[in-house]
């Protein structure tokens, strides 16, 4: 699930390993707007009806083009409008093209390489220094300075921003729990 603590704590699972009982009531819960966010395998592909979904995120290529399309159909029923993404690796590209060919779609392609995610990475950390209060701030400094005079400040405060962005390992993540995939 989500690092990030407010989608945390609005999200739920649900995968095969779950007990039937226990998917019904999560279904029954995203339903009614109990929590906002639903991570789920492809258990949840063909068994949802679920109206108001404006986003579905695929973690890899559909399998195929009727994959896809129970997939991407959550975020367009009853005239409304939403976006279907889908994650993938280069090496996945294939999958995609043979879906646009059967579907007659065109995917919109965006690429987002580490370089890129760091960045944004670092554009959030500092929105988040933006919103320390000065009075807290004010508890720091005598550090900063130390720090200032002992180490160089471009690698401090890059440092800092790495640690604050939550940045520590460079290479594949879960996308489901932000683990080190081995």
């Amino acid at each position: 699930m989500s690092q990030y603590l407010p989608i945390k704590q609005n999200t739920q699972l649900l995968h095969g390993d779950i007990p039937q009982k226990q998917r019904e009531i999560t279904q029954k819960g995203f339903r009614n707007g109990s929590f906002g966010v639903l991570v789920a395998t492809n258990v949840a592909e063909h068994a949802l009806y679920i109206p108001e979904v404006d986003l579905v995120i695929q973690s890899s290529p559909p399998k195929g083009l009727e994959s896809y399309i129970h997939l991407s159909e959550w975020v367009g029923r009853a005239g409304r409008t939403g976006m279907c993404i889908c994650l993938y690796q280069h090496k996945e590209e294939y999958q995609l093209e043979q879906v646009e060919q059967k579907a007659r779609i065109k995917f919109k392609r965006k690429c987002s390489s580490a370089t890129g995610i760091i960045k944004a990475s670092s554009k959030d950390a500092i929105s988040l220094l933006d919103s320390v209060p000065p009075t807290a701030i004010r508890h720091f400094k005598q550090s900063v300075e130390k720090l200032i005079e002992e180490k160089r400040a471009g690698e401090t405060l890059a440092a800092a921003l790495t640690h604050i962005s939550g940045v520590t390992f460079i290479g594949q993540h879960s996308l489901i729990n932000s683990n080190v995939a081995l």
